[in-house]
């Protein structure tokens, strides 16, 4: 009954429903996962134009939506080659619209659009690359090398979030940083961070990938997920609102659910596909 009571928590069954969605779409790839991908990218950065809006900046919804898809695509198509000169012409671009919008744009319209392409449109497509890693880990069953590593990535995350919601709020004393985000707690922290840790070790170890490499790539997650959650929240408490929207009971918006996400995949792909996989270092 007990477990029966915990799920039914509005938090917990939109978490559980959440990760459902992800490791399916995870595991079938290609369209399906762009598809879930794209929903997320696109409505999150909708909530992040709708958060500077409420301090009257005003990033042009018309490129960082552009330039989201264009960077989806080639995620999609493995051309990340391509990720330099898109950022270039993203640059150049954002100054010529606002040269003619019509108006005098402020600097920090033009300077949200192009920070806006790069948040919300190029560092979650991190998660497209990773799945298309074909080697460097084992294959279990339908399990690809590239699933392996990108339901290692989330699920980490996932284990580092819950980590420290519910070790925070059972033990936490000491504020992590309070000016910024008053709720999370040091105890909090560490938590998420066994927690996350010990899950990439787990997962590591089924998809055959050393423990060394299965710690490091823990220790990469655990880090710039927690900093991806403060650097959120930061956004929120500058803009003096609780959550980016409300269109996930329980959590807030996408931005809420995903601030731990967004920059994480980026992290993850480059020390699996230039570390692990390609032997860099």
């Amino acid at each position: 009954m007990d477990i029966i009571k915990f799920f039914s928590k509005q938090r917990v069954f939109t978490a559980t429903i959440f990760i459902a969605i992800l490791v399916a779409a995870c595991i079938a790839g290609g369209w399906f996962w762009t598809l879930f991908l794209g929903i997320l990218i696109f409505v999150g950065a909708d909530e992040y134009i709708k958060l500077l809006n409420a301090k009257d900046i005003n990033p042009s919804r018309v490129l960082i939506f552009l330039f989201s898809l264009i960077f989806l695509l080639l995620a999609h198509f493995n051309l990340p080659q391509y990720f330099i000169h898109v950022i270039i012409f993203a640059f150049i671009l954002t100054f010529i619209w606002f040269l003619f919008t019509g108006k005098l744009p402020s600097s920090s319209d033009i300077f949200s659009t192009v920070f806006g392409i790069l948040y919300a449109g190029l560092m979650p497509v991190g998660f497209s690359l990773i799945r298309h890693i074909d080697k460097g880990a084992a294959h279990i069953g339908i399990l690809e090398p590239g699933a392996g590593f990108l339901l290692l990535t989330l699920l980490c995350i996932c284990a580092v979030d819950i980590g420290a919601y519910y070790i925070g709020r059972k033990f936490g004393k000491n504020l992590l940083s309070p000016k910024i985000s008053p709720k999370k707690t040091v105890e909090g922290s560490i938590g998420g961070a066994i927690s996350g840790i010990l899950l990439a070790v787990i997962i590591g170890t089924f998809i055959n990938i050393s423990i060394v490499h299965s710690i490091i790539l823990g220790i990469i997650i655990v880090a710039i997920a927690q900093l991806g959650d403060l650097c959120e929240s930061l956004l929120k408490r500058d803009v003096g609102v609780k959550d980016s929207g409300d269109c996930v009971p329980g959590h807030g918006g996408v931005l809420d659910r995903a601030d731990s996400y967004i920059m994480t995949a980026s992290a993850s792909y480059y020390y699996i596909n230039y570390v692990i996989v390609s032997g860099l270092f």
